[in-house]
């Protein structure tokens, strides 16, 4: 998947997984604030990668199955908390209506994630923070 655009057409398909991820109704589900914050930290991680090449490449061995995962703290301190944030999120299993867009869209962004962790992509994870916050404001 190292073919030219490659990396824009997956952060693309990595969008549409947020837009269609579902965003429970807080009056019956417990961990909507815990689901709120893993959709955004995936907003601010495919902003941050849309800004950096080695991240991009990072993201297609991801894709491709020959990246390792890096040690949970690695790439900086936001990056190791959107990390947490989302290891500790727990996963739907069984006939929960959803399951199939919710677990590939966690897949993606632990994939997302450690792309920045690994090619030292906190800075520009930190740097798209604030808009995420600021369209999240507006309209999740």
């Amino acid at each position: 998947m190292s073919s030219p655009g490659a990396a824009d057409d997956v952060i693309a398909e990595m969008r549409a997984l947020v837009e269609r991820f579902p965003v429970p109704d807080p009056r019956w589900h417990l961990y909507v604030p815990a689901v709120r914050d893993v959709r955004r930290d995936l907003v601010v991680a495919l902003d941050a990668l849309a800004t950096l090449p080695d991240a991009q490449a990072e993201l297609l061995r991801y894709v491709d199955g020959v990246a390792v995962s890096p040690p949970a703290d690695a790439g900086g301190p936001m990056l190791a908390a959107a990390r947490a944030r989302l290891r500790d999120l727990p996963t739907p299993v069984g006939h929960h209506p959803y399951v199939d867009e919710i677990l590939v869209t966690l897949e993606a962004s632990e994939a997302a994630l450690a792309a920045l962790a690994s090619a030292e992509g906190e800075a520009a994870f930190a740097a798209s923070v604030s808009p995420a916050i600021s369209g999240a404001a507006e309209g999740e």
